[in-house]
């Protein structure tokens, strides 16, 4: 192998990188984040994300004194926490960073999460605990939620309401079939969940038949010809096995 050939392309893979980096700080309007993380003066005092942040694990913690969390929920809320800081703090959360890591052992900031867990380990317990505490601390909050099935989807529904109950007068809870409304002191927070539907729509058998035949109608000649050509191929090759067999038979 050519090591002057692999560092060349190294060197010229490392360039890229900074380069899509310094644009994307550009199209961001801030400054690089070692000088963010080095003034300190940016990061004192509480801003709103801070605030959000403290009431949803104060409301995860009055949460344990009915419904405990195992470690692997809360490992599952850390990681719904990291996913959700660049929402609660904007463009200030390069500002915090590294005291948010610091404070809530965070790994890092990461907006996609897939939780891959067995049966029975408490998936829809975490996901109903977190999604009742993120309603009651961020003002105006909507979460969307989609389920496997009707029965899960209603039955997630229904252990948000009894543990947003649990925390706030259950009067300031409202509800029609899939929607969840939370009245908090902050605003009207809502929770949508709906069941996934596995089912192929109608319309998308029309459309698909639809364009099928228009798609025949447009190359019809092509696909004429495609047809003879397999044709002739499929003929060719039966006639000759068929004449290979009757000679072998004979020879016999």
């Amino acid at each position: 192998m050519n090591v002057s050939f692999f560092n060349r392309s190294l060197h010229y893979l490392n360039e890229e990188k900074n380069l899509y980096k310094k644009r994307e700080r550009e199209l961001l309007n801030i400054s690089p984040l070692n000088e963010i993380y080095l003034n300190e003066s940016l990061s004192k005092g509480e801003c709103e994300g801070d605030v959000i942040l403290k009431r949803i694990f104060k409301n995860l913690k009055e949460l344990d004194k009915k419904w405990e969390r195992t470690i692997q929920q809360v490992e599952f809320h850390n990681a719904f926490i990291s996913a959700l800081l660049p929402k609660l703090y904007g463009q200030s959360i390069f500002q915090h960073y590294n005291r948010l890591c610091r404070e809530y052992k965070l790994g890092g900031l990461n907006p996609n999460i897939l939780i891959l867990a067995p049966r029975r380990i408490g998936k829809t317990m975490a996901v109903a605990l977190f999604i009742t505490a993120f309603l009651l601390s961020k003002p105006n909050a909507i979460v969307t939620i989609y389920s496997t099935g009707q029965r899960l989807s209603m039955n997630l529904l229904n252990l948000v309401k009894e543990m947003a109950g649990f925390l706030i007068d259950s009067g300031r809870i409202t509800g029609v079939k899939e929607v969840l409304n939370i009245n908090t002191e902050y605003g009207l927070s809502t929770l949508y969940s709906y069941p996934a539907n596995e089912k192929i729509s109608q319309y998308f058998i029309f459309f698909f038949f639809f364009f099928l035949f228009f798609f025949f109608l447009l190359y019809q000649d092509i696909l004429c010809l495609l047809y003879i050509f397999f044709w002739n191929i499929y003929t060719h090759i039966h006639t000759n096995l068929l004449f290979f067999l009757r000679v072998r038979k004979n020879n016999k």
